[in-house]
């Protein structure tokens, strides 16, 4: 008998450490995080498909994904939002699971009348060249995933986590710890309020886009699942002048948002926290620190995080383009109809679909 793959909601999914096992798993793919979403995308619909065995329709792999509605049709993504990495969960890693999700996946998709899909592998998925042949997209996409290999707690975590850095690094984080500054943990509104308004200010100052309101506000919702979080805060003569909100799962913690106050960025403070917090995710029982995505012009950010022990993960975006006059539409036009969702790369529109990984 075939794997069953069907919808199901989100309230019929297993309990989240059933989903992150026996696999390193990103945040990405918690039923915590589709929370998230919903609430940050309220006019965009979730999506959840669930593999069952056909033995005794245990799940055995799972498929989050949303579809926004918009005036030219329907557009998916696994995931939206900022370049969220979606793709298949699978505990186990079955490749016969992988395929009946991707099966289900297309299906979806003709079944809805999509114009153009998305599917944001992970940077820890194991085989996204059997995406790639699954799925046919019309055009692939790439970015550096970089992710820190934390060593399993032991006698001296400080001496095991320094021997991971660059030199320059490791004389960033003796700077930093001489540098007088406190760790404050406190999850108070002045620490949210310097986080949002801090995160604004260092976006701008880079041109780039920032998180809107309403993303700090789905943080602090009182959702079920909770999406696990923590905010440190470095503060000099008591004021902040740093902060970084970290999002944990199964064994990874996500580098979700890191802010510095520019008049004090000499002094490493940010630095600070992550010395911190690693050691902390250590003692913890964690084993991956992702950095998240870094552009390929993004050199210095690159540079900084490898120094920092991180490794290469590139993944990859899987796009379907139904419509092809989705290309002739005003990119400004399509962002405002379709917010947060990936559309099709706009790199596209000069050459011909990619060719390979």
């Amino acid at each position: 008998m075939p794997i069953h793959v069907r919808q199901a909601r989100l309230e019929e999914l297993p309990p989240e450490h059933q989903i992150a096992a026996n696999q390193p798993t990103l945040v990405y793919a918690s039923m915590a995080f589709s929370r998230m979403l919903r609430h940050l995308l309220p006019n965009a619909e979730p999506v959840h498909l669930i593999a069952e065995d056909p033995g005794g329709g245990h799940p055995c792999g799972f498929l989050h994904l949303f579809i926004q509605d918009g005036p030219w049709g329907p557009i998916a993504n696994s995931l939206p939002y900022v370049g969220s990495p979606g793709g298949p969960i699978v505990p186990g890693d079955d490749p016969q699971v992988r395929a009946a999700l991707m099966e289900g996946y297309r299906r979806l998709l003709g079944e809805r009348g999509c114009i153009a899909a998305t599917l944001i592998a992970s940077p820890l998925d194991p085989d996204q060249d059997q995406l790639k042949s699954l799925l046919q997209p019309d055009y692939i996409d790439s970015r550096r995933g970089l992710i820190t290999p934390l060593p399993e707690a032991g006698e001296d975590d400080e001496s095991a986590l320094m021997e991971r850095f660059h030199g320059k690094s490791r004389n960033m984080v003796r700077k930093a710890l001489l540098g007088g500054f406190r760790l404050d943990r406190e999850e108070s509104p002045e620490n949210w309020a310097f986080l949002e308004r801090t995160h604004r200010d260092n976006m701008n100052a880079l041109g780039a886009a920032c998180h809107p309101p309403a993303y700090f506000e789905a943080l602090r919702l009182p959702l079920e699942p909770k999406l696990e979080r923590r905010l440190l805060i470095a503060c000099l003569d008591d004021q902040p002048v740093a902060g970084l909100l970290l999002y944990l799962f199964g064994k990874t913690v996500e580098y979700a948002i890191p802010v510095i106050d520019a008049s004090h960025r000499g002094g490493q403070p940010l630095t600070f926290l992550i010395w911190h917090a690693m050691l902390e995710a250590i003692g913890e029982g964690y084993r991956l620190w992702n950095w998240g995505g870094t552009g390929w012009s993004q050199e210095s950010l690159y540079r900084f995080k490898k120094r920092l022990g991180a490794v290469d993960h590139p993944y990859y975006y899987f796009t379907h383009l139904f419509d092809r006059s989705l290309l002739t539409r005003d990119r400004g036009e399509l962002m405002r109809n379709y917010p947060y969702f990936f559309a099709y790369p706009f790199h596209a529109i000069l050459r011909e679909p990619l060719e390979g990984l």
